[in-house]
């Protein structure tokens, strides 16, 4: 017994015994000729039950149908091996998923005498890569597209639009899925998200595309060629979400609000029409009925702008695009400076220098301006101290920083650590800080007093309450607003009425500064009727501390 024929029987047992791979040949037809244990294994079938049977067997009806079993054997042939995956059938009827690899086989003479085929059984990797697909691709609660998977899907249908089509997307905004997320819990919330979204899927069309865009908005896609069809599409929507949802015996009335916008139309790329729609559905937001809102170039140009500065404000401070400026404050008693207001500047990279009275609403509106308000802050006394300015600074205090329930920790922490006094801090506050929760934004001015710092009534004149603000709370200085300044200088009447105010204040011995004083004229009149601290561009315009 000769060496090869050894080798040839130790090959070939080694082959029959392997269990974790279906390994057997097929004649030049395709016929089973042998069969090992893993063969068994996998697809159920003994030796003596396949061999001699067409191996297409293990192949779906369809696919035999199509040939796809002397296809793939074919193309091993021509091409000197296959390698594929798919479904593939058990004795039983069960299904697997299976890797294959085919090879030709030839003689010493090169004679084709065969295939080896080789099958793996990798159903717990397909199930598993599945999942990982589906979680990229889907929003496991409502079972809809995944933000990602829209944005992949729309730039698709946006590349191959065909000509004089359109595509729409329509953004859907919940009104209280929030609030009630916060006061029943995400389990509540998740199922209502499920109910609206399921509500949203049963009046699509075929054609149309739903995906959760973030906890409480939606987004859809469609594509059409007549006005009709899409403003069914956004009916549809809005009309199937406006309802009531049971959720655990509990009711929930639900309003949406529908922003729309269309390409190319209204926007050339798909993050300018996402970005669209959204700005329609904030206007959409503030209807009362029919709130759908398609997006409006001209109507909605100044919300983009907010929207825009809304974003490039939370670079500003780390680019260096914020500074601030100080204005002098000069007694008439003294003839000297009393002391400086701080005020904040923003010099953006392509807008230029913006106006504090367009960028301060929109850190307002986005609760921006708390983290700002410590970094003016900080910056204030920092500055301050480098330059050794002995006089008190004002620094502007909005109410929505009165909000932060970290506030006044946060102020005494920064005044801590930069060891600034106190007693050369003074904050100012307008009336609107009063209107909402009068009671807490007086707890915590006072406790602001407790650490030693000022507290002025800014605007002062401006609002409903001026006077009972001053009897409910002892301000440690008014400023009296720059509208009173404004006609002095030919209207009688006004002089008139900031005459009584001035001495009003006086009357309770709280000093008073003039804002906005701006010629002699001005000056001269303040001083004859009692007004001896100023602020106004006659003692200069607002300039770096160091030139202050």
């Amino acid at each position: 017994m000769n060496s090869q024929y050894l080798t040839d029987i130790s090959y070939r047992h080694f082959i029959e015994s392997v269990q974790d791979y279906a390994i057997y040949i097929l004649n030049l037809e395709g016929i089973v000729v042998s069969w090992n244990i893993g063969a068994e294994r996998a697809k159920g079938y003994t030796d003596s039950e396949i061999i001699g049977k067409y191996y297409g067997i293990f192949y779906s009806l369809d696919d035999q149908i199509l040939k796809i079993p002397a296809q793939n054997l074919d193309y091993a042939l021509k091409q000197g091996h296959f390698e594929g995956e798919g479904w593939r059938y058990k004795k039983d009827g069960n299904r697997f998923w299976a890797h294959v690899v085919i090879d030709p086989i030839y003689d010493y003479k090169g004679a084709l005498e065969g295939f080896t085929k080789i099958t793996k059984n990798i159903t717990e990797q397909k199930n598993f890569l599945d999942k990982i697909s589906y979680l990229a691709k889907y929003d496991t609660l409502t079972d809809t597209f995944s933000r990602n998977e829209f944005f992949n899907i729309a730039q698709t249908n946006i590349n191959d639009l065909p000509q004089n089509n359109k595509l729409a997307i329509c953004l859907l905004g919940v009104d209280t899925l929030k609030e009630i997320i916060n006061n029943r819990g995400y389990r509540t919330g998740d199922k209502l998200a499920k109910n609206i979204a399921d509500k949203i899927k049963q009046n699509l069309l075929p054609d149309e595309i739903l995906a959760r865009f973030s906890n409480d908005q939606f987004i859809a896609l469609k594509i059409f060629d007549n006005k009709e069809d899409i403003t069914h599409f956004y009916r549809r929507i809005y009309g199937c979400t406006n309802n009531i949802y049971s959720i655990d015996d509990q009711d929930f009335l639900i309003t949406v609000a529908i922003g729309a916008s269309i390409y190319p139309g209204d926007a050339n790329n798909l993050i300018d029409l996402v970005n669209n729609a959204e700005t329609a559905m904030i206007r959409a937001h503030k209807k009362i009925n029919d709130r759908i809102c398609c997006y409006d170039k001209k109507v909605d140009g100044k919300t983009q702008e907010i929207k825009m500065l809304a974003h490039d404000m939370s670079t500003a401070i780390e680019k260096n695009e914020l500074f601030i400026l100080y204005q002098r404050k000069y007694s008439l008693l003294h003839n000297d400076t009393s002391g400086y207001e701080a005020l904040l500047r923003w010099q953006h990279p392509t807008l230029g220098l913006i106006s504090p009275d367009t960028f301060i609403p929109v850190a307002e509106d986005t609760r921006k301006i708390i983290p700002l308000g410590y970094w003016i802050l900080e910056t204030v006394c920092k500055e301050v101290l480098t330059y050794k300015i002995n006089k008190k600074v004002s620094v502007n205090l909005s109410p929505i920083q009165l909000k932060d329930p970290n506030f006044i920790e946060n102020v005494s922490r920064i005044l801590e650590t930069t060891g600034y006094p106190t007693e050369q801090l003074e904050l100012e506050v307008t009336e609107t800080a009063f209107i909402n929760d009068q009671t807490n934004t007086f707890k915590q001015l006072k406790e602001l007093q407790a650490m030693g710092i000022s507290i002025s009534l800014d605007d002062f004149g401006t609002g409903y309450s001026s006077l009972k603000l001053l009897h409910d709370f002892k301000f440690d200085c008014i400023k009296l607003d720059r509208s009173f300044i404004n006609d002095i200088e030919y209207n009688k009447k006004s002089v008139t009425f900031l005459q009584s105010i001035i001495s009003l204040v006086n009357s309770i011995h709280l000093p008073l500064i003039a804002e906005g004083v701006e010629n002699e004229v001005q000056l001269n009149t303040l001083k004859s009727i009692g007004c001896l601290e100023i602020q106004g561009y006659i003692f200069g315009k607002p300039e770096p501390l160091k030139e202050a």
